[in-house]
């Protein structure tokens, strides 16, 4: 506790995302980013490189699809094409540009919000913490920069 404290005291470790309320209730790592004021809920996947967004949102964000083109397997192991976009999300008044894979996941997501009561807009993968120098910290339920 005296070391988080001295921590965050001299701001050593300013850009902590904390999602320790929502693992309370649900028991999965869910962070809250924001995009014209809106917020969008994305569930930590340390199992996938990529971002992934529902292609459902899209046309509610500022977005710039990419040249690219990449392919995912589902666990029925159907490879689908999927476009990539370049999406700027914010927590806590710090912004985090990145490519985010689409992906039409509202069936999926709804399984979800009918489960536990939140409406996920997509998945944050390990690129995502790699690029940011971000380390998952199950004992204290918060995701921190070493940058």
């Amino acid at each position: 506790m005296f070391k988080k404290l001295i921590l965050r005291l001299f701001n050593i470790y300013p850009n902590i995302m904390s999602f320790r309320e929502v693992f309370d209730l649900i028991g999965f790592p869910i962070i809250t980013f924001t995009h014209k004021g809106k917020k969008y809920h994305f569930l930590f996947d340390t199992g996938s490189n990529n971002n992934v967004i529902d292609s459902n949102l899209l046309k509610e964000l500022t977005c710039t699809k990419t040249e690219q083109q990449t392919y995912l397997s589902g666990m029925d192991g159907i490879k689908h094409t999927a476009d990539i976009y370049d999406i700027t999300f914010s927590y806590k008044n710090q912004d985090y540009p990145f490519y985010y894979t689409a992906q039409d996941l509202k069936d999926t997501f709804a399984a979800f919000k009918k489960d536990f009561g939140i409406q996920l807009s997509g998945m944050i993968g390990t690129a995502f913490f790699a690029k940011y120098q971000y380390v998952i910290d199950f004992k204290d339920f918060v995701a921190y920069s070493k940058a």
